[in-house]
Formats: C-alpha cells, sequence, structure tokens
C-alpha cells in the first residue's frame, strides 16, 4: 500500500529587525510629512500677517491723506489762532518732529459736509429732491436764504445725530465754535439750539453778505495722528495708529503700525524738510512714510527686518518682524500762504 505524504509549507513572519527597520522608515517619512506641513503652515501664517500690514498702511494712508488734502479748507486768511482741544492753532499743518521716534501731525481744516443753511426750515416747497435734507437751493424761491448782516443761522442736517458734533453731552462744545460756510466764509458762533435735525447757530458777527439755501456749513476741526500704545488692542509689542479729533477722544486706525514720519514742502519748492515752527502756514506738500511690521515675530527666526532710517530718525536694530513701508506725497487742495 502506498501512502502519500503532503507537506504543508509553513508561514514566517517579519523578523524583529525587519519591523525595526519599518518603523524607522516610518518615522522618518512621517517627520519629512510633519516637516513640510508644519513649514507650509508657518508660512502660510507669515503671509497672512504680512498681507495683514500691507493692508493696514493702505488704509492708514488712505484716511491720513484725506485729511491733509483737507487741511487749510475754510481757515482765515493767516495770521490767525483757534483754540481747539486746549491747544492753540496757527497753521492748517503742524508737526512734533522726533529723530528719536515716530512723529506726530495735527491738521486743521473743515470736515465732512454734514450741514446746509435752511433760513425757512421747509424741505417741502419745492425743493429739486424733497428727499435730500434741503442740501439744494430753493427751486421755487432760488433767492431765499440768510440776508447779509443777520446774526443767526438756520440750518438742516443730514440727520439727527450729526448735530451732536456741536455738543458735549447736552451742552455746547466750544470746540466746535469754529464754521465755514461753503469753505469760503469763516465765522465764528457762541451757541446754537437744536430740534431734531435742524438748529439755530448763533453768530458772533453779523454775517458778511447774504447766503442762499443749501450753502454747505463746515465745522472747523483738529485731528491729530500719532503712535499708540495704550489704547485697547495695542501695546508696546503691538503699536497702533491713532487719529484723534481733538474735541474727542482717540480712535485707532490701524494696528501694528511702528513708525510714521514727516517731511515737508514749503512754497512750493523741490526740497522737503523735517522741522517746521507750528506756525508756519507756507506748508503746500507733505511727504508721509507709514511704517507697518507684522503681529508676531518669525517663529525660530532672529534676524529678519530692522526698521528702516526714515526722515531724520535712525534706523533700528535687525529682529524676526516683517515689515511693509509705504510713502507717499500729499498735496494740500487748500494751502494758506503766509501774510
Amino acid at each position: 500500500m502506498r501512502v502519500h505524504v503532503q507537506k504543508l509549507s509553513v508561514a514566517h513572519g517579519f523578523t524583529l529587525i525587519e519591523l525595526v527597520v519599518a518603523m524607522l522608515l516610518a518615522s522618518l517619512v512621517g517627520m519629512a510629512a510633519y516637516t513640510v506641513f508644519s513649514s507650509s503652515s508657518r508660512s502660510s501664517l507669515v503671509q497672512e500677517e504680512i498681507t495683514e500690514s500691507q493692508q493696514n498702511i493702505r488704509a492708514a494712508m488712505n484716511l491720513l491723506a484725506r485729511d491733509v488734502r483737507s487741511a487749510g479748507f475754510g481757515l482765515p486768511d493767516p495770521p490767525f489762532s483757534l483754540s481747539i482741544g486746549g491747544v492753540t492753532h496757527q497753521a492748517p499743518v503742524a508737526i512734533a518732529n522726533s529723530s528719536t521716534g515716530p512723529d506726530t501731525i495735527t491738521l486743521l481744516g473743515g470736515g465732512d459736509e454734514r450741514f446746509w443753511l435752511d433760513s425757512d426750515g421747509n424741505c417741502d416747497d419745492g425743493d429739486l429732491d424733497p428727499t435730500n435734507d434741503c442740501n439744494l437751493p430753493d427751486a421755487v424761491d432760488p433767492n431765499q436764504g440768510h440776508a447779509q448782516g443777520a446774526t443767526t443761522l438756520n440750518i438742516v442736517a443730514e440727520d439727527d445725530g450729526a448735530l451732536d458734533d456741536f455738543f458735549d453731552s447736552s451742552t455746547f462744545d466750544s470746540n466746535r465754535a469754529f464754521i465755514s460756510l461753503n469753505g469760503i466764509y469763516y465765522t465764528t458762533i457762541s451757541g446754537l439750539t437744536r430740534t431734531t435735525n435742524r438748529a439755530t447757530l448763533n453768530l458772533t458777527e453779523p454775517l458778511n453778505r447774504a447766503y442762499l439755501d443749501g450753502t454747505p456749513v463746515f465745522i472747523i476741526k483738529a485731528v491729530r495722528y500719532s503712535i499708540n500704545t495704550s489704547l485697547s488692542g495695542c501695546s508696546t509689542a503691538n503699536p497702533c495708529l491713532a487719529r484723534q479729533d481733538l474735541a474727542e477722544n482717540n480712535e485707532v486706525v490701524a494696528q501694528n503700525i511702528e513708525d510714521i514720519q514727516f517731511a515737508f514742502n514749503l512754497d512750493g519748492s523741490s526740497s522737503f524738510t523735517n522741522n517746521v515752527s507750528s506756525s508756519d502756514v507756507d506748508i503746500t506738500a507733505v511727504r508721509a512714510s507709514i511704517l507697518a511690521r507684522t503681529r508676531h515675530p518669525e517663529h525660530g527666526a532672529s534676524f529678519v527686518s530692522a526698521r528702516p532710517a526714515l526722515e531724520d530718525r535712525a534706523a533700528g536694530a535687525a529682529d524676526a518682524y516683517h515689515r511693509r513701508l509705504l510713502t507717499s506725497i500729499i498735496k494740500l487742495r487748500n494751502p494758506r500762504a503766509g501774510s
């Protein structure tokens, strides 16, 4: 009898050395993937902060440029002296220059168009657009308005809240005593009475000539730009650019603004200077430089950039922050030549 014997195959597993090698290779691949992911993530965060810095300086420059262009609008001919916010102003542009820190600039001029003359208080008597709160001359009686020698002005505001500009709480704010009619005639008021979005202004001197309804009325304001580290969201590590209406409080324009520097063009000359007196009214253009930096230093980096030399301020030491600089030459639309 013949007996068949079937051979069974024996399954072999991984040896310990094979397992160790496999685990080592997997660890190396995982570490490489993590390094690539971590580097990509950090690079993305850095780019986001750089983009934020660029947006900050653009927004800050746009607002600053608007106020610089408005400086001098509606002001009396020099020499003049206006007291706003406890500061005596003798020029449309005033600078506190520093060679060791950020500069400060104060701008004096008419604000936004939010008020118009309205002698009869009636916006429904045939204006070209009855919904415009009388900010067009009366179409029925185009000669209607305030006569020469008038000692009061009746105005209408774009909304009820606009008239709050004239008040500190419920009291007339003497910082708002300076106004301009159409940016041409400068005068002052001693107070006003209001009803919703209408008010009667008391003039300190009689009106120089007749003015038609619809003539814009501007409040002369003083605004100051400076670097601030004490407002909410601001600190020494994260300085902010602040804008202050000197009759009100500081407000943050942009965060992570490290430096602002200014130079000035006088009387249309070809050169710029860093130092001007507080009463110099011959400024025709401002060269503004705004320096932004990232919110955080780059992780693991020792040296990325340094605060550059700007105007008469020397450069700073290199550190791990990324920086972006924007410089613009802004011309005053209403320069006030000296007498």
